[in-house]
């Protein structure tokens, strides 16, 4: 059985505050942090193997080659010169299964440094702080992400599929209250939202090497913010469906509209 700890949420009005002070951070976490600020502060060692794998943004001038080459003598007096555009999901499994004598290997170890590899669940890493109840006071009920019903796919899975696979996410739902004259019933929802686990692997192992390395608009952080935030919006979504007393189908449009959003907000490869 489930350990279930009540946890409260806000109100809609402060949704987005909300899902941010979800995420809690763990000791492991913090390490993680550590690793990638050290990595980028010597990120020097691995600009060419990035810079072989896609274009760099600065190269179109005609000077980027100059520039990286002065950045690797270590007088980068214009190191953004060296940044590329974000890599695409093939290219990130290619890296996450690459071997010692490979020129992509520096890339895997400094993300292994960051405890990320190939075999990292996309759960644990996105979907643990919502594997509570959650309370949403002012729709009744509250909900937690059942993880005995989820996929939960390792990194490398996500990226080798194809961009439209789909994995499910199981969202629980229970009335706050049970009052004589009322009918709520628990109810669980099964998602599958196109490209969300692709985009948002994609995405994370690009922000990881973000700004330093590669020309990225999110943080980590960001990323794993973003999951919650989206989640909850529809799980908001669905409560107010199970409020005008429907019980909604997985393939509702609306509920799909917060991952839609996600995924086209994120993706910056080509």
């Amino acid at each position: 059985m489930d350990n279930e700890h009540q946890t409260n949420s806000s109100t809609d009005a402060n949704h987005k505050d909300s899902a941010a002070n979800l995420h809690t951070v763990s000791s492991e976490e913090e390490t993680s942090r550590f690793s990638r600020r050290r990595f980028l502060r010597t990120s020097a060692a691995v600009s060419p193997v990035l810079l072989s794998l896609k274009s760099p943004t600065a190269w179109a001038n005609g000077m980027g080659g100059q520039n990286c080459s002065i950045m690797m003598s270590g007088n980068a007096s214009n190191p953004q010169n060296c940044i590329t555009e974000p890599l695409a999901p093939r290219e990130w499994a290619d890296i996450l299964k690459s071997r010692r004598d490979s020129p992509q290997y520096p890339l895997r170890q400094s993300l292994k440094n960051g405890g990320i590899n190939g075999n990292s669940p996309f759960n644990g890493k996105f979907l643990r702080p919502l594997n509570q109840w959650r309370y949403s006071p002012t729709k009744g009920w509250m909900f937690k992400i059942s993880f005995r019903k989820c996929s939960n796919p390792k990194f490398k899975q996500t990226l080798r599929n194809a961009p439209n696979s789909k994995y499910k996410i199981a969202l629980s739902f229970k009335p706050t209250s049970r009052e004589q004259g009322t009918r709520k019933d628990d109810f669980t929802i099964i998602l599958e939202p196109p490209r969300f686990h692709n985009t948002v692997v994609t995405a994370y192992l690009n922000s990881y090497f973000s700004p330093s390395l590669i020309s990225y608009s999110y943080y980590p952080e960001q990323i794993e913010t973003s999951v919650i935030q989206t989640i909850m919006t529809s799980a908001n979504l669905i409560m107010d469906e199970l409020n005008k007393g429907n019980r909604p189908k997985k393939d509702l449009a609306s509920i799909y509209r917060p991952f839609t959003q996600l995924v086209r907000d994120l993706k910056r490869w080509s």
